[in-house]
């Protein structure tokens, strides 16, 4: 059944792959992590995490309005890459593609939305359909969980204030390609 309401609320792509993203309200956040709103890397456990977000996630149809939501922070996976020598890999977002706010911003890392269906076994298996929408590399070595990653700054036109990040370090061996050209500069590890 064709729910008309919808096409509203989502983008076409969203209403495409009925998009739904994973997100916690702003109240949650501070009420649970006082610190906030801090702007950088916070430690946690996983397993705090992990709890926090069996207890407090909620999905809601992607769109135009939510991105602009600040009462609710949408979770997005984000992975740094490492080479075994610890050289991070950096790219450029291009003028087109992807998230407007963003445009022509460097990147230390790639990731995207937390989707219903990304949240399966360990947190680390959460970053696959991601990793594999972005990049392309010779072999994972290691993934390791840093921490959450927020930023209140109006830097990209309120972009930050409505996303958080679980943030992931993977290491890895051989070259990185970028599998979305149309968004990602070539990048390199420096």
């Amino acid at each position: 059944m064709e729910n008309k309401l919808l096409d509203f609320y989502l983008t076409p792509e969203a209403l495409a792959e009925n998009e739904w993203v994973a997100g916690v309200t702003r109240e949650k956040l501070e009420n649970t992590f006082p610190d906030l709103p801090f702007s950088g890397l916070m430690k946690i456990s996983e397993e705090e995490l992990t709890k926090f977000l069996q207890a407090n996630l909620e999905f809601k149809p992607r769109s135009e309005q939510l991105e602009r939501d600040e009462t609710f922070e949408q979770l997005i996976t984000y992975f740094i890459i490492r080479n075994k020598e610890g050289q991070i890999f950096l790219s450029q977002r291009k003028a087109k593609g992807g998230e407007a706010r963003a445009h022509g911003m460097n990147l230390i890392g790639f990731g995207g939305h937390l989707r219903k269906e990304d949240i399966k076994g360990k947190m680390s298996s959460w970053l696959q359909r991601e990793f594999e929408e972005e990049v392309k590399v010779g072999s994972v070595e290691n993934i390791k969980f840093l921490g959450l990653f927020n930023d209140d700054s109006d830097e990209l036109q309120g972009v930050n204030r409505v996303h958080f990040g679980i943030v992931f370090e993977m290491t890895v061996d051989g070259k990185v390609e970028i599998n979305e050209a149309d968004k990602f500069e070539d990048g390199g590890f420096v």
